[in-house]
């Protein structure tokens, strides 16, 4: 396969990876954006809105990643205006998702 056209050999490493065309907020304390109607997937902080349509992420680390790229999908398809994402806490076990959800709200 000619690299020019083949797949990265460490996609991971580019500063933007996934990111969903639906703009992705990483919401502090369950604060979302005023305007609009999204999608909260939520770790463990209630929304600060009523009416908001909310996806309940894994609890453990290894399980969240497992999910977390097709929650992306199904949220970017939804017809949401954005999706805002409860961030998981900041030990070890979480970097990788951090990172992964870092690198999604970049545009």
């Amino acid at each position: 396969m000619d690299p020019a056209t083949g797949p990265h050999p460490a996609p991971g490493l580019h500063p933007r990876h996934y990111s969903p065309r639906t703009t992705l907020y990483l919401a502090t304390n369950g604060k979302l954006p005023d305007q609009g109607q999204g999608i909260y997937l939520q770790y463990q902080n209630p929304p600060n809105r009523p009416n908001i349509t909310i996806h309940k992420m894994p609890q453990s680390a290894a399980d969240y990643a497992a999910v977390l790229y097709e929650v992306l999908h199904q949220a970017d398809a939804g017809n949401y205006d954005w999706i805002a994402v409860d961030l998981p806490p900041s030990a070890p076990e979480w970097e990788a998702i951090q990172d992964r959800l870092k690198r999604a709200a970049t545009k």
